[in-house]
């Protein structure tokens, strides 16, 4: 449970920075959200979140662009953004049959 919530919170910080750019929470907690998209998502994702990574190329299904504030799996009506809940479940769980793989531990 220890090394899962270690790995929440900075996916969690990470969404918010993609999200709220423009709502501060603290640099040292923006640097670790840089941190965790470097190492887990820039590859698919981008460098500036549009879905067009060095991976994005060789997949079927491919990546978000977070930079358009489209979400497709969320529990919010169409046109809003996704919950923290809904971002949550999405990185820990993955999206089976597409290329998302699975955060949780």
């Amino acid at each position: 449970m220890r090394t899962k919530r270690r790995i929440e919170r900075p996916l969690f910080i990470l969404l918010w920075i993609l999200l709220f750019p423009a709502v501060s929470i603290g640099q040292e907690m923006a640097e670790v959200g840089k941190e965790v998209y470097r190492r887990y998502c820039v590859g698919c994702h981008g460098e500036k979140g549009d879905g067009k990574g060095k991976a994005a190329a060789l997949l079927v299904v491919k990546p978000r662009d977070f930079s358009t504030g489209v979400f497709e799996f969320k529990s919010t009506p169409t046109g809003s953004l996704p919950t923290d809940d809904d971002l949550m479940r999405t990185l820990l769980r993955g999206l089976p049959g597409n290329s998302m793989p699975s955060y949780e531990l």
